[in-house]
C-alpha cells in the first residue's frame, strides 16, 4: 500500500516505522556493540531482505521519560511495555542513539518545563517537513 503511494507521488507520513521496531528491540540489549549489531541486522532485515520503502526523513519526537510517565497515567490501556519502566527509559535511550546515528531530525516536545501544545509540536514538524521539501 505505501509503495502504490509513492508509486501515484504521494507523499506518505507514518506515525512509527520500522525505527520504532529497531528502538525497542535496540532497548532489551545493554551492550553497546551488540545493540548497534542489532539495529544493523533490523535495518538490512526490513530494508533490504523484506524490500520495505526507507524513510526519506525520519522525525524523532522526543518527549523525556519522566514527562511520558506522568502522560501515562492518564491513560486507561497500556501494553506490557508502555507498564515496564525500565523498558521505557531504555527505549528513550535507544530513539537517542538512534537519532545520533541516523542523522534524524530531532523535536524537544518539552519547552520551559512543560510538554508543548500538540498545535506547537505539529507546527514545527509541518516547518520541518516544508524545509525538507524546498531541498
Amino acid at each position: 500500500k505505501i509503495e502504490k503511494y509513492l508509486n501515484d507521488n504521494y507523499y506518505v507520513i507514518l506515525d512509527r516505522y520500522t525505527t520504532s521496531n529497531l528502538a525497542h528491540q535496540g532497548s532489551k540489549i545493554k551492550d553497546k556493540d551488540e545493540r548497534y549489531d542489532m539495529y544493523q541486522w533490523i535495518d538490512k532485515l526490513e530494508y533490504w531482505l523484506l524490500d520495505l520503502p526507507k524513510p526519506d526523513k525520519t522525525i524523532f519526537l522526543h518527549v523525556p521519560y519522566s514527562y511520558a510517565f506522568e502522560l501515562k497515567k492518564n491513560r486507561t490501556s497500556l501494553d506490557e511495555h508502555e507498564k515496564c519502566e525500565e523498558h521505557l527509559r531504555n527505549s528513550e535511550m535507544a530513539y537517542i542513539e538512534l537519532s545520533q546515528i541516523y542523522n534524524w531530525t530531532n523535536i524537544n516536545c518539552i519547552k520551559n518545563q512543560q510538554i508543548r501544545t500538540i498545535d506547537d509540536i505539529g507546527d514545527e514538524i509541518m516547518e520541518n517537513i516544508k524545509e525538507f521539501l524546498e531541498d
